[in-house]
Formats: structure tokens, sequence, C-alpha cells
């Protein structure tokens, strides 16, 4: 069996390790496009703390995820050799004023009656947790399952790991697919290559390459900017949410070793719908420095080491799509990942697994025409 993976994000290499398990023969087009979420994520292993109303459904899916996600860690490791560091520290989910602690006690009340395991915090008890935060935030939410990942160096394990399975990588854009009996055609710049077996996990583009097979999901981009700094200072060992005036931001830590010359972090990310546009606007780079700011003051002294913009692919109802096209039993799509991806990377490696060896997807990652 001859296995095409279109994409080579973290869901597209998931989907490849699952296929390169069997003992199959796996080739990976590694289109720079179809990466754009993955290594612009903020690498939050958080489902508690993004829980949101309307969402309770999916949050089953979640949890089995992130329950997963150390085992996963441990085997990815020792497989590629490349340390992703996983991170246990929790997370402080906190408010800068006080409309913003009403809106976080009442998402503590979701979490709660959902029978999440969570701590509120005062003010007071916030900063023993993490010294560096501003004094003057209201109040606070310790959640200590939540985890967070390196994605960048997941990225790179996962390339690692299959690269030493046997797996083909070829650096190409597919611009057509198409069926000739039971075999799928596949057109690249300069020739043409056939397979047996698709698996389409092209994020934010996935429409693209459906025309020819009826219906498609309905994938649209969601953009968001996201910004990297770095100092010499350690100031975070929790991953930070927090609710600014209503504005939402985050701030997660990596490479925060004690023997680490420089601490990096993360904060993101803006959420808009502009299409395909893929440079990052000054409002939104304004928005992330403005709110992080009042949570880590200091953020401005730190060096800004990266600005970028990732286009997230959400589906008509955010939901993961993990499943067979309904008319092509051989074409699989894997997509819609929203702003889940790094969480759900176990889960969407092992729902693969399970719809290669003949099972149904779960109804939640069903493709509802």
């Amino acid at each position: 069996m001859q296995t095409a993976v279109i994409g080579a994000g973290l869901v597209g290499l998931s989907a490849a390790r699952a296929v390169a398990k069997r003992g199959e023969d796996v080739t990976i087009f590694d289109d720079y496009r179809v990466a754009a979420a993955s290594p612009m994520a903020g690498g939050m292993l958080a489902p508690i703390s993004e829980l949101w109303f309307g969402e309770e459904e999916r949050l089953r899916l979640d949890i089995q995820s992130l329950r997963a996600w150390p085992t996963y860690s441990r085997e990815l490791e020792l497989e590629s050799g490349v340390n992703i560091d996983l991170r246990t520290h929790g997370t402080l989910q906190v408010s800068f004023d006080h409309d913003d602690f009403l809106e976080l006690r009442r998402i503590n009340d979701l979490q709660i009656n959902l029978g999440l395991k969570t701590e509120m915090l005062t003010s007071e008890e916030v900063l023993r947790f993490s010294p560096f935060l501003n004094p003057k935030i209201t109040g606070g939410i310790h959640i200590k399952d939540d985890l967070a990942v390196d994605n960048r160096k997941l990225l790179k394990a996962l390339h690692r790991a299959l690269e030493i399975s046997g797996a083909t990588f070829i650096r190409d854009s597919v611009t057509r697919i198409s069926k000739i009996s039971d075999i799928f055609e596949l057109e690249l710049s300069s020739t043409k290559l056939r397979f047996d077996r698709v698996i389409l996990a092209t994020g934010a583009w996935t429409n693209e390459l459906l025309d020819d097979f009826g219906p498609n999901p309905q994938i649209r981009p969601i953009n968001g900017e996201i910004l990297r700094l770095s100092s010499k200072t350690r100031v975070l060992d929790h991953t930070i949410r927090a609710n600014v005036r209503g504005s939402a931001v985050y701030i997660v830590p990596r490479s925060n070793f004690d023997d680490s010359p420089t601490h990096e972090l993360v904060v993101g990310a803006t959420q808009n719908e502009r299409g395909f546009e893929s440079l990052p606007q000054a409002g939104g780079i304004y928005q992330l420095l403005r709110d992080s700011r009042e949570i880590l003051p200091h953020i401005l002294e730190m060096n800004l080491v990266e600005v970028g913009m990732g286009l997230r692919p959400g589906s008509r109802n955010n939901t993961p799509i993990i499943d067979r096209h309904p008319n092509h039993p051989e074409l699989i799509i894997a997509t819609g990942h929203y702003r889940n991806g790094v969480l759900l990377t176990p889960l969407t490696e092992l729902t693969l697994t399970q719809i290669l060896d003949g099972h149904s997807t779960h109804t939640s990652l069903a493709w509802n025409l």
C-alpha cells in the first residue's frame, strides 16, 4: 500500500507516523504553506484553561489527548532523540481588572460544574506562584493538569522519527489530485505520481485540492499574530492565560532551564478572519504587547525575537474532521483543528490508526455533509 500524506505540519506528520507504524510505505509532501499553523503555535496543551461555553462536547476528546501526552512524548523522544520540552508546571489563568475577574469566576464555575480540577486564587496567591506578574492583577485560577510543549521541537521530533522509519519527504507542492480507477494521481510542479491512498492534511488550504471529488469540508483560514521574546532573566515557569479588559492573551515560557543563557516567551495570539493574508498587522502586534505588558511588565525589557502570523484551519463548527471522504474511502481528510492542533496531536495519530485499521472515526470527528 503506497500512501501519500499531503502536508507536513503536526497533523500531516502525525498521519504519516500512523502509516509508518503499520510498516507501510509513506511519502510526505512537505509544502511550506501547509505547516503555516504548526510552527506559529503557542504549544499549550490546555483544554481546561481554554474551555469556553458551548464547547463542552469536545472537551472529552481534548482531555483524552491531554492524558496521552506524557506517554506520547516519551515514546517520540526515544524514537527521534529530540527533547520536545514537555512542561508540567500547569497554567495560571489570571484577570486584570474587576470585570475580567467576574468573567474569570464565571469560567471557573463552568470548569467546576464539569468536574474539572481547578483552584481559585487571590492575587496574592497568584504572585506566590509567579512573582514577576503585575501585582495589580485581581485574581487567578491554578490549573495544575495543563501541560505545554515546544511545538517547533515537536515538529523536528516527528520529522526525525519519520526519517528514521524510512519515510520519504518530497519538498514540492501538490497542485491537483485526480483519481484514475482505484489510483490517486498527484500533480506536482514538474511531474505526476500515483498512490493507493491519500491523506490530506493541508490545514487552511484543504478546500483547494478537493475540487474533483465533490463536497469539501469548507475549511477557512483564521489568522493569528504571535510574538517571541527573549531575556536573560527567567521570569516564568507556568503558562499564563489572561483576560485584560476583555481581551485574551497568553504567555508561554520556552527553554526556561536553569542553565539556559536566554529564556524565551511566546505571546499570542490574535484571532481574526482576513482570508489568506499572511502578513502580521500592526494593530495585532500592538494588542499583544499592550495586554501582555499589563500582566507581565518585564515584557518591555525583553528582546523582540520574532513576529509571526499563523493561519489556523477552522471548520464550520470549529471541530476537527478526521475521517474518510464520504465518496472515496482511500482519501482521508485530517483538518479543521483550529486552535487545538498541538493538543490533539496524539489523538490525531490514534484516530488515523483506527481509521487505517478499518474502524469508524469518533462521531465528534466525522465529516458531516
